[in-house]
């Protein structure tokens, strides 16, 4: 065929005049969900005048609490959570869902909503700015999320539709898994991975509930048609849940978003319940010795850990202890002996599921310094033990923890969290008030006695070290 240069010129010429369309993409949706349900009712009002926070009782049994901000405009953070989890499964149960539920509450891959894949999901949200995602862990279960002020609403349509139209999406899971499975089995090569994982099932004896690193058998194991049953089965309904919502709120909207969104949605639930094992990790006087990689470095990890009664004034003396031992590694191993990188220690005392303490110490150094850096270590333990630390170090570590606290206390995610603890770990709201007195508090002697009481029992010790 031949085109000659008038009709060039003419089809030029047409296109010069003719109006463009752009082209739009029809079936993209403008929102997850259209048609407001009708609305539940809201049957209890409490103020709480210490946290400044209100909370709903709803008729289908959910509870609604929010705290109203100004630290940061145009954020408003969420959390919900009931108790129940994985620590009721069978072992059969467990471990068809441990790979599967990781899929799920992915953001990219995970469970879609109301007929929505999460590709198609990500398309509809892409002008709003929130996210909610679900999660089910050992012994609670629910959401993380958040949103701007302008988009809290389609937030509250997410939490609705996680709990009436989950969608069961098993082309991305697929993806997913074979994506996932092949980062599992090409980790282990990694000594740092490998160290890690080897370590955790070490110390928890192999007990399949408390591993939290997948392993290439989890993938044979996995049912994605068992978790997504489990899914439905465990968000079939908001009864017993606890929502939480901190940032720039709307009082007036929140509530009709309430009442739409959480307390439209039917159904009752008996208690709720976990179960706690018998079972605790290891504590006491271990060793394992690891060898993995090529390069001229090893990894010291040094545990003191077991089970204890709670007490709050020793949660803060052991928070500072592991403070203060950072601090004396720092100047002994860093700055004195030049032996040693980024040696750091931490510790904490927990509450929930049961009593426990846990201090770590961790340092990487030249394979021929492991003994006697380990014995620096001991010897600064042994100090504090004996002698508890300077006034001049614990004012250090002091202040660094109330600098820390006085930072956080200004951010929302630090409310929610502290909102959420009142009701997951039983927190009395007066201590959030009461900490910097508390912390101010502790003396040198309520430093050595913590260390007497929590680090002379021994502790676990790991080493990776290159392959010989």
């Amino acid at each position: 065929i031949t085109i000659t240069k008038s009709e060039v010129k003419k089809a030029l010429q047409e296109l010069k005049t003719k109006v463009l369309i752009p082209y739009k993409d029809e079936s993209i949706a403008s929102s997850l969900m259209t048609d407001i349900p009708e609305p539940g009712q809201i049957i209890n009002t409490a103020k709480d005048d210490i946290l400044g926070t209100t909370t709903f009782t709803l008729e289908n049994g959910a509870k609604v609490t929010y705290k109203k901000t100004n630290y940061k405009n145009d954020q408003v953070l969420f959390h919900a959570f009931r108790f129940g989890g994985t620590s009721k499964y069978s072992r059969e149960n467990f471990e068809a869902t441990k790979i599967a539920y990781d899929i799920m509450v992915d953001n990219n891959y995970g469970v879609g909503l109301n007929g929505y894949t999460k590709t198609e999901m990500i398309k509809i949200l892409t002008d709003k700015n929130c996210s909610v995602s679900p999660f089910i862990d050992k012994y609670n279960l629910g959401f993380n999320g958040g949103s701007t002020t302008r988009d809290l609403e389609e937030l509250f349509k997410m939490v609705h539709l996680y709990f009436t139209t989950p969608f069961k999406d098993k082309k991305s899971y697929q993806l997913a898994f074979d994506k996932y499975r092949s980062l599992v089995s090409t980790s282990l090569n990694n000594p740092d991975n490998y160290f890690q994982m080897e370590l955790e099932n070490f110390l928890f004896k192999g007990k399949y509930k408390n591993i939290n690193s997948p392993y290439i058998n989890d993938f044979e194991k996995a049912d994605y048609d068992l978790a997504f049953k489990k899914y439905q089965e465990s968000f079939n309904s908001p009864s017993n849940f606890n929502f939480y919502f901190v940032g720039s709120i709307d009082e007036v909207l929140i509530q009709q978003y309430i009442k739409n969104y959480i307390a439209s949605i039917g159904g009752k639930r008996g208690n709720d319940f976990y179960k706690i094992e018998n079972f605790r990790p290891l504590s006491g006087s271990h060793k394992k010795i690891l060898f993995k990689g090529s390069q001229p470095n090893s990894t010291v990890y040094m545990k003191y850990q077991g089970e204890n009664k709670y007490n709050k004034k020793e949660a803060i003396a052991f928070k500072l202890l592991g403070d203060i031992i950072s601090i004396k590694l720092n100047e002994s191993l860093r700055e004195k002996e030049a032996d040693t990188y980024s040696p750091s220690a931490g510790g904490y005392i927990q509450k929930f599921p049961y009593g426990w303490y846990e201090l770590n110490i961790g340092f990487s150094c030249n394979p021929d310094k492991v003994d006697k850096l380990k014995a620096i270590v001991e010897k600064q333990i042994s100090i504090l033990i004996t002698n508890g630390p300077s006034e001049e170090v614990l004012m250090k570590a002091r202040n660094i923890l109330l600098a820390t606290y006085k930072e956080q206390s200004k951010l929302n995610e630090y409310w929610l969290k502290q909102i959420v603890n009142v009701d997951l770990l039983k927190n009395e709201p007066k201590d959030i008030f009461t900490f910097e007195k508390r912390l101010n508090e502790i003396t040198t002697k309520d430093i050595q006695n913590t260390a007497k009481k929590y680090l002379t029992n021994g502790y676990i010790l790991g080493v990776l070290n290159p392959e010989k």
